[in-house]
């Protein structure tokens, strides 16, 4: 199944849409493949993310007979929205799932995270719930996709997908397309979280609180790379999805199965 047989969608941005995807931030000129991305409106409920910035737009390439959002020169490119709707983020507040592909095409570098969605609560600095595909900066040396929830005032990071040994690094090879799930389940105050690449489940993490139930209409949301200090990783996304509701393993599995053929990926 696709995404969109999924039910209960919340957020569903995808580059595919032509009709969802501008040139400017008006939603007034379609984007065209090699044109910079100035919008890009939520297939589900009409909430759009823009960028003002010209030098900080995605670049809109073609895969194929599908686009993609292009991050080729590991710089500063995102969409936004500063101010996000009550329902939407009473929604996010519940069990849901997260769903985004990914490709990276270089290691990430150390220090800093190479790409990332987020949202972030504004009003109390510190509330986030983000993922990111990073170099730790640890003794390792391991590259990772890691999924953190953490507040300001209280201990709550939680990595995920770290590398255990050779045999299980769920990370993309370079030029390796990926879909990233996160569900989240479990009540406000215990929370579990489970963690899948290409629909295999990687990781389980419970007894986690819930430091998003913090997050108020003042909640950003950004997609792509905000980070100001420079340390990118060239790459490329599909489709980010949100549902209000945990997927269970069988329909993340079905919907990696199913979007990977219908985009005819290796």
């Amino acid at each position: 199944m696709l995404p969109e047989d999924i039910a209960d969608r919340i957020l569903d941005f995808d580059p595919a849409d032509e009709s969802s995807v501008w040139a400017d931030t008006a939603g007034t000129v379609p984007a065209e493949v090699g044109d910079g991305v100035a919008a890009m409106d939520c297939l589900v409920s009409g909430m759009r993310i823009t960028q003002a910035t010209a030098g900080n737009r995605f670049a809109l390439e073609a895969e194929g007979s599908y686009r993609r959002l292009g991050q080729p020169d590991a710089t500063t490119r995102f969409l936004t929205a500063t101010s996000l709707p009550a329902a939407l983020v009473a929604k996010l507040k519940a069990p849901t799932t997260i769903s985004w592909w990914v490709r990276p095409d270089a290691e990430p570098v150390a220090g800093n995270p190479n790409y990332q969605w987020e949202f972030y609560n504004t009003a109390e600095a510190g509330i986030h719930m983000n993922f990111q595909y990073q170099d730790p900066n640890d003794a390792s040396g391991h590259k990772r996709f890691a999924y953190s929830r953490r507040r300001a005032d209280t201990t709550g990071i939680s990595s995920m997908f770290e590398r255990v040994d050779d045999a299980i690094y769920p990370t993309a090879d370079v030029g390796a397309w990926v879909m990233i799930t996160i569900v989240n389940e479990g009540d406000p105050i215990d929370l579990r979280v489970r963690g899948y690449v290409n629909g295999v489940q990687y990781d389980i993490l419970t007894g986690i609180a819930a430091f998003y139930a913090g997050l108020t209409t003042n909640a950003a949301f950004w997609l792509g790379c905000r980070n100001v200090t420079g340390n990118f990783a060239n790459a490329r996304f599909r489709r980010f999805t949100i549902w209000e509701r945990s997927l269970s393993a069988n329909e993340i599995y079905s919907m990696f199965r199913t979007t990977r053929d219908e985009w005819e990926l290796s």
